[in-house]
């Protein structure tokens, strides 16, 4: 059966939309909700430039955070897990110390996206990628709305 109507009873939605700048994508993304999990989200250029590792440590510096293959045989060793081109580390208990000791907000939204990422590979033994965040960093992108 075919629905009937008139076209001049069509009345368009009105929505508060706001598009968002997709050309730097993120090199770090930490996501931070009650009901879709905890993780840290890491690009696939950061990864490909350490090397490809199957996990890895991450290290919290004054400035930022640091990730590597391995930094030292003690401290947690993360396993990632691929979705789609990037992969995670889901881990509470990592999400919420770098929420606490970078003191980010995650009021109003469930991630916070970083694209800065400096290389080190002179001086030391595995590649390191540093992400820069300044304590209390409101700089970053947010991705989401949030999920309460």
């Amino acid at each position: 059966m075919t629905t009937k109507f008139s076209v001049q009873n069509l009345i368009p939605i009105q929505t508060k939309y706001e598009s968002r700048d997709a050309a730097e994508p993120s090199t770090l993304t930490i996501v931070n909700t009650s009901k879709n999990g905890k993780r840290v989200v890491l690009s696939e250029e950061l990864l490909e430039t350490i090397g490809s590792p199957e996990k890895i440590q991450i290290s919290l510096i004054e400035n930022g955070i640091a990730i590597c293959e391995q930094f030292s045989k003690a401290g947690t060793f993360y396993r990632l897990r691929p979705t789609g081109k990037k992969r995670c580390v889901y881990s509470a208990a990592l999400v919420d110390l770098l929420t606490d000791d970078l003191q980010l907000d995650f009021n109003g939204r469930t991630s916070l996206s970083f694209r800065e990422v400096e290389y080190i590979s002179e001086d030391v033994e595995l590649p390191i990628a540093f992400v820069p965040i300044t304590i209390g960093d409101n700089s970053a992108s947010p991705d989401d709305e949030s999920d309460e």
